[in-house]
Order: structure tokens, then sequence, then C-alpha cells
């Protein structure tokens, strides 16, 4: 196992070099392509100008007509001259950083395969150790895959490489409100009434049956006493 973890350090060693390489040639080629377009740019500010003005004043007065139409032709070949060799230089480094660049994704590409098999063939310390020195940032925010995908926005989880907590992306939904007494019956329990929608009834019956007993006692007591049932006791029409 211990030469097998050497071997994968080795190769990431092997290959880490080589990326470095490949950045400090690009960087090179960087600088030269600045240094020598601006270089060009420069002469041809400087010389262009000087050139057409040492014509104007020199040459131009002795000149026949016909040097005359040869020699501004020349001047105005050398515009688009100019233009072409610039495009030529930027093609050229722009073809030699592209390979640079294919070179180093294919190397970054190998390197993510051994830290892939670090993952899976190394101890936690160990490949910890290696994520550390070789790639510290790729796979701190990868997920332990310990939850549902629906459920991983709403879910704290902890990165199993470097125990950092990471808060929820979405907060938790909140359930459904259902109006009062219409809740969802449970299967085999009966759906009772809740104690709010009954107690108006009980008041209104309770009500009802005190209404009534209070009139049958005002009945009974009116009719209890004689001049009650005397006044209660229709008049008969004298003849």
């Amino acid at each position: 196992l211990l030469s097998a973890a050497q071997g994968l350090v080795a190769e990431l060693e092997s290959i880490e070099a080589q990326l470095n390489r490949l950045e400090a040639w690009r960087q090179n080629q960087l600088r030269l392509q600045k240094r020598l377009l601006g270089y060009l740019l420069i002469a041809f500010l400087i010389g262009y100008p000087s050139a057409l003005g040492v014509y104007y004043v020199y040459c131009l007065p002795v000149a026949s007509r016909l040097t005359q139409l040869l020699h501004v032709a020349a001047f105005v070949f050398v515009l688009p001259l100019f233009y072409a060799l610039r495009r030529f230089l930027l093609w050229i480094f722009v073809r030699s950083l592209a390979g640079c660049e294919a070179r180093a994704s294919r190397l970054r590409e190998d390197k993510r395969k051994v830290l892939d098999r670090v993952m899976d063939t190394e101890t936690y310390k160990r490949a910890k150790e290696i994520l550390d020195r070789f790639d510290p940032d790729r796979f701190k925010a990868d997920h332990n895959g310990m939850a549902m995908a629906e459920e991983f926005p709403h879910l704290a989880w902890r990165c199993a490489y470097c125990a950092y907590l990471h808060s929820p992306r979405q907060p938790l939904p909140n359930p459904p409100v259902l109006p009062l007494g219409e809740a969802s019956p449970q299967p085999g329990r009966p759906q009772w009434q809740s104690l709010t929608d009954l107690r108006p009834a009980a008041s209104t019956s309770a009500a009802g049956a005190g209404g009534e007993a209070g009139r049958e006692d005002s009945s009974s007591s009116a009719a209890s006493t004689p001049a009650a049932a005397a006044r209660a006791k229709p008049r008969t029409p004298a003849r």
C-alpha cells in the first residue's frame, strides 16, 4: 500500500512539474508577443511618417512624374503590408498558445484521474494530505452522497474531506395551511367535529330549553292564584 501511494504521489509530482513548465512557457510567450508587437508598432509609427517626410522634402521635388507615382504606390503598399505582418505574428502566437493549452488540459485531466484513484484507494488522512498538496480547492465543495437529489437544496451537510458545514441552499418550504375543521381524516379513525363547531349549537339549544322552561313556570304560577284565575276566566256578556 505504501509503494502504491508513493507511486501515485510520484505521478502527481511529474504531472505538476509538466504543468508548471507549460505555464512558464506560456507566460514567456505572452511577454514575447507583447514585446514584439509593441516594437513593431513603435517602428511603424516612427519610421513611416519619418520616411514620408524625408521623401517629401528631398526626393519629391527632383523626381519625375512616373517616379513620383511609383513612390506613392510604395508608400500606400506599406500600410496593408504592416497590417498583414501584424496579423501573421498574432496567428503564430495564438496557434502556439492553443497547442500549449491543449496539452495542459490533457495533463489536468490525467491529474484529476490520479486524484480520483487517490480518493478511492487511500485512507482519509492520507488522501487529505495528498489533496491539500496537489489540489486544495477542487474537492472542497463536493457532495457527500448521503442525501437525495430532491432533498439536497433544503438540507445542511458537512464536507467529507474538509469537515466544513454547508448551510442549506434554499429554506424548507412551509406546509399548506388547512381551514379549521377541514383537516384530512386519517384512515381507520372517524372524523369528529371540532369543539368550536359544537359550542354554538350547544349554547343555542340550552338557550331554547331555558326559554321554554321559563314560559311553563310563568304560566303555572299565574294559574295557581285565584285572582289570576278570575282574570283569566272569560266574561259572559250581560243580557
